[in-house]
């Protein structure tokens, strides 16, 4: 198994052109998101991997996707890993195909994050203008923990003179008003954060949307906590015999 980065725009999924997102094909779409992180800003996350076709050799290899969230737990004081998105492909045969998929909720902040009914999902391939919708969601039972953190806090610590009015005399500015103004400072104090992770099943039904002739599988998420996501599977032994053709 190969596990790769690929660049995702940090942007809230509502920002985005609804059809015209889900009208585009997987390779569209990724050429999309890496241009617009270049002239935007993205942040980076590991969310595709490698592994041989499934339908060529009968079985799934280890595959799990993550979607880390350093830039949830580093502000929170929490460890790396704490707070992951993970999707992992289990079942790929000509009848359905399987992901075992995990989200997570800082219950304090936003407990929706890992409700599932919030998020439009979808299987993508790297078929032109199609998408698999028809997901049936088994979700598990979540499991809550608890993390040792921090919480910041700005506390006034202080005043201090700044000017309030400048007047110009012989093209030089002199301040003529003085004020005080309040000087804040940032504290972190300890804190305990729940978090609580959202495990699941999500299948769908094949029927020829996914053959061995498919190249990639995708599993795509979108929801107003996590925004925008996609696991995708990359299928080796595919694209060798394409370009063995």
């Amino acid at each position: 198994m190969v596990i790769a980065l690929r660049w995702r725009l940090c942007v809230p999924s509502g920002l985005r052109t609804e059809r015209l997102g889900r009208k585009m094909n997987l390779q569209m779409r990724v050429a999309l998101v890496l241009a617009l992180g270049v002239l935007a800003g993205a942040c980076s996350s590991t969310h595709y991997v490698t592994i041989r076709h499934p339908l060529h050799v009968g079985q799934v290899d280890p595959n799990s996707v993550p979607f880390n969230a350093r830039r949830h737990e580093r502000p929170r004081g929490l460890q790396a890993g704490t707070l992951v998105d993970e999707a992992q492909l289990t079942e790929l045969t000509p009848e359905r195909v399987c992901v075992h998929t995990n989200l997570w909720a800082l219950d304090e902040v936003d407990p929706g994050r890992g409700i599932y009914q919030n998020y439009q999902i979808a299987l993508l391939s790297d078929q032109d203008d199609v998408e698999n919708d028809a997901a049936q969601v088994m979700l598990e039972q979540p499991i809550t923990q608890r993390y040792q953190g921090h919480i910041a806090q700005r506390r006034q610590v202080g005043t201090r003179t700044v000017c309030a009015n400048y007047e110009y005399r012989n093209r030089n500015r002199y301040c003529t008003r003085y004020r005080q103004e309040p000087v804040y400072q940032t504290f972190y104090i300890p804190h305990i954060w729940q978090v609580t992770n959202h495990p699941a099943n999500i299948c769908f039904p094949n029927g020829g949307f996914i053959t061995p002739a498919t190249t990639r599988v995708a599993l795509e998420m979108d929801g107003p906590g996590a925004g925008r996501q996609i696991y995708e599977w990359q299928f080796e032994s595919a694209v060798q015999q394409q370009q063995a053709q």
